[in-house]
């Protein structure tokens, strides 16, 4: 056998090296120690047969999440495909890029799909037979998928599928995805649940995290362009409420954790940094001397609005319905109803009064 390795790491075109005669061929298609030796183990525990009558069926995209992601060999042993894998590794070089393959009982070729990489394909001829080798062996009711035309893979298709599922023609964004706790190469990566109704631009910027951080994002909120939520100075987590407005510019820092309720409003630019640096000692650099105690996070009640650049501090309360004027600074805590403004913000005003 002849492995060549795609741009996705660990997703491996395998070809058959072939011996013939004047009977025919004979090739091995699958060897624990071929793989092992290659650099790819891979002992199969389950082989699947997928039949499909029509061009242009399109199955995809496919995973299985920790802890049971699986391996898979994929070849076709009857007609002519185009085969996808998707890399949803967080830590890979290659996270959220695709690469291809056409595989066809006359190439003999087969695609090797390692954890963590979404899987799906396209017919190009009637009567394509598709042969999985998988492991471990497939667990039921542990499947999920992305869309197969999410515009953050740009996949190239080579037509439009004309037979698709109703479930694999529903998944999620992969930004809408729910996922966690994703474990790679041993590592607790981020917790990002994010409802499927939470419309987030593709110019947002949710990073992950090795802290185990728990980033949570309600239905239908809105997270706007170049807004970033940055797992940094603790371990606190990100709750974001239902029917949330995040406008262009916000930072949230998760820090000591930041929690903000329902149909919460705030405008560009405003920063939430839920951790302060130490800064007493004047011996040392300020990089050097860490953060301070924890004064307990960011609280964000319901039906709050803060208006463009205000900044908010670790230890902050914003009650129930207040408003915060434009430019302020947050510390401490603000009354519910109350309507506020400057640096340090202060109550100027109530709501209703």
């Amino acid at each position: 056998m002849r492995f060549a390795q795609t741009p996705i790491a660990g997703v491996v075109i395998v070809d058959i090296a072939a011996h013939s005669d004047d009977r025919g061929a004979f090739a091995r298609l699958q060897c624990p120690d071929e793989f092992a030796a290659a650099g790819h183990p891979f002992t199969p525990a389950q082989t699947s047969l997928s039949r499909n009558p029509r061009a242009g069926t399109l199955r995809g995209m496919h995973y299985q999440p920790a802890p049971n992601a699986e391996t898979k060999l994929v070849r076709t042993v009857r007609g002519r495909m185009f085969d996808v894998a998707v890399d949803l590794r967080p830590d890979s070089p290659t996270y959220r890029q695709w690469t291809s393959a056409e595989l066809s009982a006359e190439n003999a070729r087969a695609l090797l799909i390692p954890e963590g990489v979404a899987h799906g394909f396209l017919t190009l001829e009637p009567d394509t037979d598709v042969l999985y080798q998988i492991s471990p062996a497939f667990q039921p009711g542990h499947e999920a998928g992305v869309r197969w035309d999410d515009p953050g893979f740009a996949i190239a298709w080579p037509m439009a599928p004309t037979l698709i599922s109703e479930r694999d023609a529903t998944y999620p964004d992969h930004r809408a995805l729910t996922i966690g706790p994703l474990i790679i190469g041993g590592r607790l990566k981020a917790m990002l649940k994010i409802d499927p109704t939470a419309k987030i631009s593709p110019l947002a910027d949710i990073e992950d995290s090795i802290r185990g951080t728990l980033i949570q994002i309600g239905a239908r909120t809105v997270i706007d362009s170049f807004v970033k939520i940055k797992p940094a100075g603790g371990m606190g987590d990100v709750v974001i409420g239902c029917d949330c407005a995040i406008n262009s510019g916000v930072v949230i820092y998760t820090g000591n954790g930041v929690t903000i309720g329902d149909a919460v409003a705030i405008a560009a630019n405003c920063t939430l940094a839920p951790t302060n640096h130490a800064v007493a000692d004047v011996t040392k650099r300020i990089r050097d001397q860490g953060f301070q105690a924890s004064k307990g996070g960011i609280v964000i009640g319901e039906d709050a609005w803060l208006g463009a650049n205000v900044v908010v501090l670790d230890g902050a309360v914003i009650g129930k319905g207040a408003v915060v004027a434009a430019g302020s600074v947050v510390r401490g805590e603000l009354e519910a109803y109350g309507i506020y403004a400057g640096a340090p913000a202060r109550r100027i005003g109530q709501r209703g009064g």
